[in-house]
């Protein structure tokens, strides 16, 4: 692959650079013979047409990847295992008493706390190390473990000594073990730098100054939900019906320029993993907080906030697979010269609307290059789907047990909650029921516009289907890409549950006691 940094350096770096994909799996018998002839075979590993690579062992090396699961077996523990983690993270284990003296935080601060963190760590670092070395994309157990103690430690012993000093939590209180877990991602990709990459040359810092970039955006995405969450309680969206209709769009909006801004910024990554961070990760954080705020919806009547939730993800949906067709193309084309022309003053470029079909796999759908953007959106969808389906699936499991589980008291789900500054109503049984309902209706809808959408592509877009399958027909296959997933999914939903709870007085941060 080609890397924008390695016209910097010397041979010496640029022998150092990954040559190869790290997902797309391609069997001994789909290398044909002009792959062998514009290329070269060094045992098992194929360098076929340029930029376009494949790696037969890499499903089978590092963590995750010795997995002999089948397909369905993958999918099942991807999707419903998440949930069930936070299941028992938030709703089982007791919590304790969060204003009382430290020992009654004892449980939160060593486990509820310290391992909602830790997930997001690990995700977060999987991720860097995958863009840092695409012939690795999972190293070593101990990678791993190391990351996961250095994390569990800094959260862990901050916390304990800040509930040594005082007992009690503040309003916003979340922002600190957040900052924890920020400085504990510096510290971690600084210094795993001696144990995944031995070359002397600039690299490693040179990708991670790109990735930095990545850590940004998301970090500060979190904070943009969170406060998005919030809106909803302070507008009171069940007296506010048009504020609760305006949220779903507004964070649409957000989503969007947040994508553009990844998308940017991931150019330089191996492809599979660009997508995964702009494509998924970003959509599933936006839709695990988004099925937050089922409830504060719940007994709107119409039901108008469902509504606008409903709507704007299904016109996405919609919108992406009109994104696949011919006339939206030409549109995007001309629009886009148009708009530079107006906003530059410069005359359009001869040529500058022409539409290239150059099938370059590598492609990230930026320019012209009808197939490369073709592939995105269609990869963008499939995401979508994978996305929404999953948010559901944890509403739909988890909601339960924060509701009338023994640590109740510590989520706005809760019957008990009637906030003592705000004077929120108290969320009853029939709103509930409306809101798993929703979450029901939704992920059927999810689903049926995901069947919708494989057929169009499948009998409407045949050439991108057929290049889909060619370069990623084996994902749905490999522990290495559902690890990803799995990351992604328990991560987001981690932190999605923990916006909730009291003890950060995010959804609480008016709330000088926890509902009684």
């Amino acid at each position: 692959m080609a890397y924008r940094a390695a016209s910097r350096e010397s041979a010496h770096y640029k022998d150092h650079l990954p040559q190869l994909k790290l997902l797309t799996v391609l069997p001994e018998d789909r290398i044909g013979p002009a792959d062998r002839e514009e290329g070269s075979v060094e045992g098992r590993r194929v360098t076929l047409h340029p930029r376009t690579t494949a790696i037969i062992d890499a499903p089978r090396s590092g963590f995750w990847s010795h997995l002999r699961w089948k397909r369905w077996q993958l999918m099942a523990v991807t999707f419903f295992l998440p949930p069930v983690l936070a299941f028992f993270l938030f709703g089982v284990i007791p919590l304790g008493a969060p204003n009382d003296s430290r020992n009654e935080k004892l449980v939160w601060i060593f486990v509820t706390n310290a391992f909602t963190f830790l997930a997001f760590n690990i995700c977060i670092i999987s991720i860097w190390l995958a863009c840092l070395d695409e012939t690795k994309p999972w190293r070593s157990k101990s990678v791993y473990i190391t990351v996961a103690l250095l994390s569990y430690a800094m959260q862990s012993g901050i916390m304990f000594g800040i509930f040594t000093a005082q007992d009690s939590t503040f309003e916003l209180f979340g922002v600190i073990p957040y900052g924890i877990n920020v400085c504990a991602v510096i510290i971690m990709t600084l210094g795993l730098r001696p144990f995944v990459w031995t070359c002397g040359c600039s690299f490693y810092r040179d990708r991670l100054v790109q990735f930095a970039k990545v850590m940004v955006v998301m970090f500060v995405y979190v904070i943009l939900l969170s406060g998005w969450v919030m809106l909803y309680r302070e507008i009171d969206a069940r007296e506010n019906v048009a504020g609760g209709v305006a949220l779903p769009f507004m964070l649409l909006l957000v989503v969007f320029i947040l994508k553009k801004v990844l998308l940017a910024v991931t150019d330089d990554f191996p492809i599979e993993i660009a997508m995964l961070i702009s494509g998924l990760w970003l959509e599933n954080l936006d839709d695990v907080f988004q099925v937050l705020v089922f409830p504060t919806a719940a007994d709107l009547k119409p039901s108008a906030t469902f509504a606008a939730i409903w709507l704007r993800k299904f016109a996405e949906n919609i919108a992406y697979i009109a994104f696949l067709t011919d006339h939206w193309f030409r549109f995007r084309v001309w629009i886009k010269v148009f708009l530079k022309s107006k906003f530059t003053g410069k005359t359009p470029q001869e040529g500058a609307t022409d539409i290239i079909d150059d099938d370059e796999l590598d492609d990230r759908g930026h320019s012209n290059n009808k197939p490369g953007y073709l592939r995105r959106q269609a990869q963008f969808l499939m995401y979508k789907i994978l996305s929404q389906c999953s948010a559901n699936i944890y509403f739909i499991i988890v909601a339960p047990i924060l509701r009338f589980g023994q640590n109740d008291d510590f989520y706005p789900l809760s019957k008990k909650v009637s906030a003592s500054q705000n004077d929120l109503n108290t969320l009853e049984d029939d709103d509930f029921r409306n809101a798993i309902g929703f979450a029901v209706i939704s992920f059927f809808t999810s689903l049926l516009t995901g069947v919708i959408a494989y057929k169009f592509i499948h009998y409407k877009r045949p050439e991108v289907f057929d290049q889909l399958r060619q370069l990623y027909g084996s994902l749905f296959a490999s522990p290495v890409y559902y690890g990803f997933v799995f990351a992604i999914f328990v991560s987001s939903q981690m932190m999605g549950t923990a916006v909730l709870q009291y003890q950060y007085r995010i959804w609480f941060w008016q709330d000088s006691d926890p509902p009684k």
